[in-house]
């Protein structure tokens, strides 16, 4: 059985179960609910088009519509009204929905408005739980032509509020820290009107990232996850490769902030330390134990693909098709979904969502046999 065989016969499978087991018993919820099914078949109609994933499409928004006006438990991006709101505001965009969503999309941006004060107020800058993914709902939003120069002091104190907290602790990632950060940064200087202090800002936080950079040429990961900077010798740099943490994550950060700089030396810096991921490839290396996106192989497949697309080198493809060979070969359990489980450090629990669970490993699948990529990225930062 080829590859393509093969995970089309995995994603089907992985897609039946989601449907049948899962949609009653998810939360309201882009990362670990219905929000990321929804965002999931809206994919797979658009790379495969089949029209079952249209009609589910439309019933699991049906439920996502019930749930809302039970209200929405929070306003954070993972597991709230912020991604739920990015989420219909990027199905309008795609024309999946029409005219008569514009009324809700403007009430949730009087309320995230106002729950962007309070986590700015609290120096909750975080990306998947704080500041910076209301922000970037609102930079998503007004990309088509809105007024943008109220987000600029927004994110200037969310910049500095990092900077200010990492003399203490700095996390390097991008769920949490500041490869979510520099990626804001970025997305923002596309559509500011005055982007020269965006750039200032885009290199400070890249610096930073350097900094952390290990001194030794054989240590596993380039860069570690959470440091204290007055303690160098506690950082750990045994970092799993992965979306949430890790060199593959920094190495698209350090690439984008290169290109918005004009930078090469940035560039290069990025692309040599994605070389050097790609010469992980066991368990003992990569520190990878599942197949999700958050942490798991099938982040580390997308985030080649994307590398192959920048630089069109083979060891990019390579990498890509091995991580996608991997991934399949992880559906090891007859009680997951689809045969997967997430790794929680010490056990396997099965998951639903696209950050740690089978949708997010359905969706990495779609893309390798409709020859994506999917849009779907965005949600995670990535393009």
């Amino acid at each position: 059985m080829n590859t393509i065989t093969a995970a089309g016969k995995k994603l089907a499978e992985i897609e039946q179960q989601l449907f049948d087991t899962c949609l009653d018993n998810t939360p309201l919820s882009l990362f670990n609910g219905k929000g990321g099914l929804l965002l999931l078949y809206h994919n797979l109609y658009t790379v495969l088009g089949d029209n079952d994933y249209s009609r589910k499409s439309q019933l699991i928004t049906e439920q996502l519509m019930d749930d809302i006006t039970q209200g929405i438990p929070s306003f954070t991006y993972c597991d709230g009204l912020t991604g739920i709101a990015a989420l219909f505001s990027y199905l309008r965009e795609k024309e999946f929905f029409d005219s008569s969503i514009d009324g809700l999309l403007e009430q949730c941006d009087q309320v995230l408005h106002n729950a962007l004060q309070v986590t700015l107020d609290n120096a909750n800058w975080d990306y998947l739980h704080g500041a910076v993914g209301i922000i970037l709902y609102f930079i998503e939003r007004n990309k088509a032509g809105r007024d943008t120069a109220a987000l600029g002091p927004m994110i200037e104190k969310v910049v500095q509020g990092q900077l200010e907290q990492g003399r203490e602790y700095t996390n390097c990632g991008m769920a949490h820290g500041l490869v979510s950060l520099l990626m804001l940064l970025i997305k923002y200087a596309r559509i500011a009107a005055d982007p020269v202090n965006i750039r200032s800002n885009i290199k400070a936080i890249a610096e930073q990232l350097l900094t952390f950079k290990s001194p030794n040429p054989g240590s596993l990961s380039v860069f570690p996850s959470i440091v204290k900077p007055a303690n160098p010798d506690e950082w750990n740099y045994e970092v799993p490769l992965g979306w949430c943490y890790g060199d593959t994550t920094i190495s698209i950060g350090l690439y984008h902030a290169g290109k918005a700089l004009h930078s090469t030396y940035l560039v290069k810096e990025a692309t040599e330390l994605a070389l050097h991921t790609t010469r992980r490839v066991n368990r003992q290396d990569s520190r990878v134990f599942d197949a999700g996106f958050c942490h798991g192989s099938a982040s580390v497949a997308h985030i080649y693909r994307k590398w192959y697309q920048y630089t069109l080198d083979p060891v990019f493809l390579d990498s890509y098709h091995s991580w996608i060979d991997q991934t399949i070969a992880m559906c090891s359990f007859e009680d997951g979904i689809g045969g997967y489980k997430k790794f929680t450090g010490k056990t396997y629990s099965p998951e639903c969502g696209v950050l740690s669970g089978a949708a997010g490993v359905a969706l990495v699948l779609a893309d390798f046999i409709g020859d994506g990529p999917g849009e779907w990225d965005r949600f995670f930062l990535l393009s």
